[in-house]
């Protein structure tokens, strides 16, 4: 089971506003992060990375100055670091964090370097927020079943047609929106997610 990086709680700073402001940038970065990860059709972030923390931490950057997170994509395990615009934006940490991940390839870690700038595209950011609220929606396996064979049969649809075959539900885009979080189905991702954003069977 994957557990995203810990948020932090602003007492931890002893109510100094500005670690108060990094602790609500870290914690926002990692909800972001996780987001968007989880959003990914083929990757799955699977917890922390020792090895690559240990790196970072010895070249001088602080336990939450940066998100690191392993992930799986097609049977290739990497780790990703997202770093916060105010790191990254100054050059001798830029060439830092190269450094990091050179010695991680050295430890046969490959490592993907994310400025914060990335995970905050509008189309990217609304999908996967979206998408993360979506996974506590519940529904049937009757549910699931008729909405899959639905599109299995149609081939191709929308989020708001495909919702439209669900039968009671309090919330069925909802349920739609989940089965793409659970990867069940794939959707159009050029766009914002919308009623009329295409959806195929996986």
């Amino acid at each position: 089971m994957y557990a995203q990086p810990a948020l932090l709680s602003p007492a931890t700073f002893f109510q100094s506003p500005k670690c108060i402001r990094l602790a609500a940038e870290h914690n926002k970065l990692v909800r972001t992060t996780s987001a968007i990860i989880a959003s990914l059709p083929d990757a799955t972030p699977i917890g922390p990375d020792p090895i690559v923390e240990h790196l970072a931490s010895s070249s001088g950057f602080g336990a939450n100055d940066l998100i690191i997170t392993r992930v799986v994509s097609r049977r290739a395990i990497f780790t990703v670091i997202v770093v916060p615009t105010r790191i990254w934006r100054e050059e001798d940490d830029r060439a830092t964090l190269l450094q990091v991940k050179l010695d991680a390839a050295d430890e046969g870690t490959r490592v993907l370097l994310v400025p914060q700038s990335w995970s905050r595209g509008s189309t990217r950011r609304q999908i996967a927020e979206v998408l993360f609220r979506a996974r506590s929606v519940t529904y049937t396996a009757e549910q699931q079943r008729e909405s899959l064979h639905y599109l299995r049969t149609v081939k191709r649809s929308t989020i708001g047609e495909c919702a439209m075959q669900i039968q009671n539900h309090p919330d069925p885009m909802g349920v739609v929106l989940s089965l793409c979080a659970r990867r069940f189905v794939r959707f159009e991702r050029s766009k914002p997610l919308s009623p009329t954003t295409a959806i195929f069977r996986v």
